[in-house]
Parts: C-alpha cells; structure tokens; sequence
C-alpha cells in the first residue's frame, strides 16, 4: 500500500505549502507529486521552488510555470512591479515535463496540469470534455490521471480510467479551494484534505 500526497496550483505561496506540506506529513504519506504552477500570483516564487526541490517533490509544467519562465528569459529587465525569479528558479522551471508517469503498487498514474497533451486546457467535467482529452483518452494506458489546473478538487471515471485533482494548495482568490488530496494505492481511496 502506498499512500501518495497530491498538491497542485501553489502559485508562489509558501505558507500554502507549507500548510499542506505539514498535513501530508502528519497523515503518514511515502511520496508527495505536483500537478504544476509552483509559480505567479504569490510572492515567494523562489522560496516555493526551493521547498519543492528540497523535498525533492516531483512535479510536471504548469502554464503559470511556463509563462513565468518564458517572461523572465524574454525580459533581462523586468520592471519593478514583475516578481523577480531567480535564474536557478527559471532553469528549473523551463526543465519541468509536461507529464511524469509512474507505476505504484500495479497501478499506472498520469501526473499533468491541464490535460495530458496541454497544460493550457481546463478539464471540468460537469461542462462536457475537451476534445483534445477526448482524442488523447481513447486508448487509455493509465488507471489514474491527476491533473490541476482548475483550482477544484475532482474525481471522475471516465473511458477506463480516472481522473483525479486535488484543488488548489493556493487561498487568495474565491476560486481556489485551498485544498491537498491522498490518494492510496493500489486501493484507489481518494480524500480531499481541506487546509
């Protein structure tokens, strides 16, 4: 049995993290994944990377992570009101994957931010199916997908598989949730923690 922490969405609020961090912990979890966007709206941009590689917590590119990073190579000045990164924090976000595969207890799981094949398109399952999920979905390779992105935690079957995220670590805006998530393989329990 594996118990496995789920955060995404952090948005460069250390405190979040930590938050979430120290309740992953205290549950007993053996591993924690990240779903993307360390990065953007928050100000510990740095602090937050550094607590992820220091954790050595394996986590994929979100669009924040992406478009942080590109802004940052693109602009050597940055004005005043920009949040700074540091070169390391940039280098380690443009070495981000898109996705990281595992497989845990016999079980194969899909770590993305948006979709699989974008970290840019919103999966909500109450408003129908991205077309591009949909062509990617049809021969499923994976039992379980986790995804972030849209700030709500989800859990849905779909196609042979299921989809799974753990909302938003982030608290400063109504849509996010605030929220980290287990999940125990090869059992598939899924909890939602609130934080």
């Amino acid at each position: 049995m594996t118990r496995i922490g789920l955060i995404s969405d952090v948005h460069a609020q250390l405190d979040a993290l930590e938050s979430a961090l120290d309740v992953l912990t205290r549950r007993g979890v053996d591993r924690v994944l990240c779903a993307g966007d360390l990065v953007d709206k928050g100000p510990d941009g740095d602090a937050v990377i550094e607590l992820v590689q220091r954790r050595l917590i394996p986590c994929v590119r979100g669009n924040h992570d992406e478009s942080a990073a590109r802004h940052h190579q693109l602009t050597p000045w940055p004005s005043e009101s920009d949040r700074e990164l540091s070169e390391d924090s940039v280098d380690y976000l443009l070495e981000l994957p898109l996705t990281r595969s595992y497989l845990i207890d016999g079980q194969r799981l899909l770590l993305a931010h948006g979709i699989p094949t974008s970290n840019r398109i919103y999966f909500f399952p109450d408003r129908g199916k991205p077309k591009e999920l949909k062509r990617w979905a049809r021969n499923p390779q994976h039992d379980y997908v986790v995804l972030g992105h849209t700030h709500r935690p989800m859990d849905v079957d779909w196609l042979g598989a299921r989809y799974l995220n753990p909302g938003s670590v982030s608290k400063t805006r109504p849509r996010d949730s605030h929220t980290c998530a287990i999940l125990t393989l090869p059992s598939g329990e899924f909890e939602v923690i609130e934080l």
